[in-house]
């Protein structure tokens, strides 16, 4: 089993009016007259300028950087799938400010849960796979099988992505066989298949960040939460299974600065900065039909993604 893991935190290298400018660039791509892209904008403003300090401007750093990194996936590459723009545009637009405020009674997860769809599927064209259909937008002249959330050719092999976004942990292995059953049911029409999970709804506990010294120690906060996971992953695999890509995107206050007051209970004052964190795990299956194909797609990824990848 190769369990190779990816982590950044990327968000903070842009100070916030260069923020604001990728998601205002964003929705003007998409056409997007409203909705939370648009809220993200002024609630980061209210945050640095007026100094507001409410929930929702303490995570939108965090939650704004979805739209960013979908934006920056797909901008040039959209065209090539044509209406995929507009399921974008609604994912951008759709949903409530945070994570916090979705409600999967009434659907209100669906923006984010097809977020993470488009969010793979633009990482991995990024990487130069050859991403064949996202969500059932098929691209300009692909002909054959179309039936995961993502489907990819490797070669003369062709690939299954389930995309998989629980909204609790009691639900992770259940998910997990939903997307088992997905790729099994093909049969032969492929090689095998790929099981994403996002566990960014459920990864800290609810109006909670990561607090640390810098972006890499909350980064390993993060990393260390989701390899977790991976012994009740493994548990679930079978032939048919090449493996999972494993994602959490979580909020985080990293410490800039500690003055020389102390508090009331006698610790110095501290500053913060609000970051966005994001890490990957990919775990390959080494009993599947095709065992090469995963880390060979993690190499492809950690290239593209030019990011310190290491191997658990």
């Amino acid at each position: 089993m190769n369990e190779p893991s990816q982590g950044a935190s990327s968000f903070t290298k842009r100070n916030y009016r260069e923020k604001i400018a990728v998601l205002q660039s964003a929705c003007q791509w998409l056409n997007l007259p409203s909705g939370r892209a648009h809220d993200y904008q002024r609630l980061m403003k209210e945050f640095w300028e007026g100094r507001l300090r409410e929930k929702e401007h303490i995570f939108v750093h965090n939650e704004a950087y979805e739209i960013v990194d979908l934006y920056e996936l797909w901008k040039d590459r959209a065209d090539e799938f044509p209406g995929l723009k507009d399921k974008i545009a609604a994912v951008a637009g759709g949903g409530p400010v945070l994570t916090e405020y979705e409600r999967a009674s009434t659907s209100s997860n669906r923006p984010r849960n097809d977020a993470f769809v488009y969010l793979v599927a633009g990482e991995l064209i990024q990487a130069g796979i050859n991403v064949l259909a996202v969500d059932d937008v098929v691209r300009d002249g692909v002909t054959g099988h179309i039936g995961g959330d993502i489907t990819f050719d490797w070669d003369t092999r062709r690939v299954d992505v389930q995309c998989k976004r629980p909204q609790s942990g009691k639900a992770f292995v259940a998910r997990i066989r939903d997307a088992r059953h997905q790729i099994e049911v093909v049969g032969e029409q492929i090689t095998g298949g790929i099981i994403a999970v996002d566990f960014s709804a459920f990864i800290r506990p609810t109006g909670k960040l990561i607090e640390m010294a810098s972006s890499e120690a909350a980064l390993d906060v993060c990393r260390k939460q989701l390899e977790q996971w991976i012994p009740i992953a493994t548990r679930e695999l079978r032939p048919s299974i090449l493996g999972y890509i494993f994602y959490a995107r979580v909020p985080a206050m990293i410490v800039i600065r500690e003055s020389q007051v102390l508090a009331i209970n006698g610790r110095p004052y501290k500053e913060y900065r609000p970051d966005s964190i994001t890490t990957e795990n990919l775990i390959a299956n080494s009993d599947c039909h095709a065992p090469n194909i995963l880390p060979a797609v993690y190499e492809r990824l950690r290239v593209a993604l030019s990011s310190p990848l290491q191997p658990i």
